[in-house]
C-alpha cells in the first residue's frame, strides 16, 4: 500500500488510526471544498474565524477592503500559529512568539530586526482558496474545481453558532447523524435542516483522528432571535462517543444504505 492509497477494506482501523486520518487529510479534506463557517461570522472588516478543519489549521478573515481571504494559520518565521482565538476582530495579525506582523492581505508588515527576513515580500502568509455561497464560507487547500453553489435559506440570516467537541472520529459522528432522516447530508462535512421558524447547518469539523467538533450554524428570518442550542446535539455527542467505543472494539454493525454510501465515498476518495 502506498502512502496515498486507501485501506483495502473499511475496517475498525478507519476510525481509530492516525495513519488513516493523514490519508484523509491529504486526499479528502485537502482536495475538497469544506464548509468553514457562516458568512455572517466574517461580515465586518477585520472579523475572523479560526479553526483546524480536516487537520489543516486555517483562518478566514474579511479585509479592511471588504475582500474575504483565508490563510494557513502558520507564521512564515518558525511555523507557529498567527491567530490563537477561535474568532474575533483585528486590524493586524501578529504572531506572539517572535513578533512577525502581517497585514490582513497576508503580506508581512513588520518583523523585529533580530529576526527580520532578508526579503519581506517573499514571506506572506500562505493563502487558502475561499468562497462565499448561500450564506456560508467554504475553504479548499487544493481545490479540484470551482466552489460548489450552496443552497440558500431564503429569507433567513445568520443568527448564532453553537459548538461542542466530541471524542470520536469524524466518520463516527457522520454515521451517528445519518440515522436522523430530518438532517440532509452534504458531502463531505455538513448536514442541513429546516426547523420551525429557523434553519440549521450542522458542521462536522474533523480536528484529529479521534477528535471532532460539532458546530450548529443557525439562520432565522431577519430580526428574529436565534433558538436555543439544539438539545438533540447533546444526545448526538453521547451517541457518537458510545459508537466510537464500539468501532474501536471492532464492531462495525450492519450499515444502513446511507452509511454504506458514505463509507464507499470515503474509500473512493483515498
Amino acid at each position: 500500500m502506498t502512502a496515498d492509497s486507501g485501506p483495502a477494506a473499511f475496517g475498525p482501523e478507519a476510525y481509530t488510526q492516525g495513519d488513516q486520518f493523514q490519508r484523509e487529510r491529504r486526499n479528502l479534506f485537502g482536495r475538497n471544498w469544506l464548509v468553514f463557517c457562516a458568512a455572517g461570522q466574517v461580515a465586518q472588516p477585520g472579523q475572523y474565524v479560526n479553526q483546524t478543519i480536516g487537520g489543516w489549521p486555517i483562518f478566514a478573515q474579511r479585509g479592511t477592503d471588504g475582500t474575504l481571504r483565508a490563510f494557513h494559520n502558520v507564521c512564515r518565521h518558525q511555523g507557529m500559529p498567527v491567530v490563537e482565538k477561535p474568532a474575533g476582530q483585528c486590524d493586524q495579525l501578529r504572531c506572539r512568539y517572535h513578533g512577525w506582523t502581517y497585514e490582513l492581505t497576508g503580506a508581512l508588515a513588520v518583523a523585529p530586526a533580530q529576526v527580520a527576513p532578508a526579503d519581506p515580500k517573499a514571506q506572506s502568509l500562505n493563502p487558502v482558496s475561499v468562497a462565499e455561497s448561500g450564506g456560508l464560507i467554504l475553504v479548499a487547500v487544493k481545490p479540484p474545481a470551482p466552489a460548489p453553489a450552496v443552497e440558500e435559506f431564503t429569507g433567513h440570516g445568520f443568527a448564532a453558532a453553537y459548538s461542542t467537541d466530541v471524542a470520536c472520529n469524524w466518520k463516527t459522528l457522520v454515521e451517528a447523524q445519518l440515522a436522523d432522516a430530518e438532517w440532509r447530508f452534504v458531502w463531505p462535512n455538513y448536514f442541513r435542516r429546516a426547523l420551525e421558524n429557523a434553519a440549521a447547518i450542522r458542521q462536522i469539523v474533523p480536528r484529529s483522528f479521534n477528535r471532532t467538533r460539532l458546530v450548529d450554524l443557525l439562520f432565522t428570518p431577519t430580526g428574529s432571535n436565534a433558538p436555543a442550542a439544539d438539545a438533540l446535539k447533546a444526545e448526538l455527542k453521547s451517541e457518537a462517543e458510545a459508537l466510537q467505543a464500539r468501532r474501536a472494539a471492532g464492531d462495525l454493525d450492519p450499515a444502513c444504505p446511507a452509511v454504506t454510501d458514505f463509507r464507499n465515498r470515503v474509500t473512493a476518495s483515498l
